[in-house]
C-alpha cells in the first residue's frame, strides 16, 4: 500500500494536477513530499513562497537528503517558525534563502 508521501508525489507528478483549478493537497504535506522525493535530487531552485508550511515541513526541507543541489529556496511568507528557519539557514545559507518577509 502506498504511503501518503508517495500518494502525494504521484499526484504532484501527474499532468492532470496542473490542469486542475485547485490543488487538493495541503501545502505542508506537499512540501514534506517534495523533501522526501529522490526524483528531485537534481533540483536547484524551489519556490514555495506564501504557502502555509508547518514547522514539520520546514524541518523536512532542512533535513532532506535529496535537496542537496538547491542554490535557492524561496519560502517568503511561509511562517515555518523560528527553529525551522534557523535550520534552513544553517543548511542552505542565508544567501540561498529568498526574502524572510512574513516569516
Amino acid at each position: 500500500m502506498p504511503t501518503p508521501t508517495t500518494d502525494t508525489l504521484a499526484i504532484l507528478l501527474s499532468p492532470a494536477i496542473w490542469r486542475a483549478p485547485m490543488c487538493p493537497l495541503t501545502c505542508s504535506r506537499m512540501a514534506v513530499a517534495l523533501a522526501n522525493s529522490p526524483h528531485l535530487a537534481g533540483l536547484r531552485i524551489l519556490t514555495l513562497n506564501h504557502n502555509r508550511l508547518s514547522e514539520k515541513a520546514g524541518e523536512a526541507l532542512a533535513d532532506s537528503p535529496y535537496l542537496t543541489n538547491l542554490v535557492r529556496l524561496a519560502v517568503s511568507g511561509c511562517n515555518v517558525g523560528k527553529q525551522a528557519r534557523a535550520r534552513l539557514e544553517s543548511r542552505y545559507g542565508e544567501a540561498a534563502l529568498e526574502s524572510y518577509l512574513g516569516w
